[in-house]
């Protein structure tokens, strides 16, 4: 996938940009989260990944994407029910602690959300 080609002037009136990730290793989501948030980042937009679900287990098995959101400025939050179901330790990761209520928050405040389910 080619992000970097990206029609600039639609981006134009994007501030901020939210990444939903409910999905497992499995699905090779995170990836392309990566590539979206560092085009994001060249185009000064701020990032937020909420991760959920098999999220939390995405961001736990691959250190690699995990640190290179964190490089893309990428603000990391993980569901605190996720973490506790699949054993994950959301500060190791250097992910916030947060909750549906995080979740609702960030979908309400961006300009734009991207779900990958």
């Amino acid at each position: 996938m080619d992000v970097g080609t990206v029609n600039a002037p639609r981006l134009n009136k994007v501030t901020s940009l939210t990444f939903i990730l409910a999905t497992g290793p499995e699905q090779s989501d995170l990836p392309r989260i990566v590539a979206l948030a560092r085009a994001a980042q060249r185009r000064r937009v701020a990032t937020t990944l909420f991760a959920m679900h098999r999220g939390v287990l995405s961001l736990a098995s691959d250190d690699e994407r995990t640190t290179a959101l964190h490089h893309a400025n990428c603000d990391l939050i993980g569901c605190a029910t996720s973490a506790d179901q699949f054993g994950v330790d959301l500060a190791a990761l250097g992910a916030a602690v947060g909750s549906q209520d995080d979740h609702a928050r960030l979908v309400a405040g961006a300009t734009r959300v991207l779900a990958f389910t």
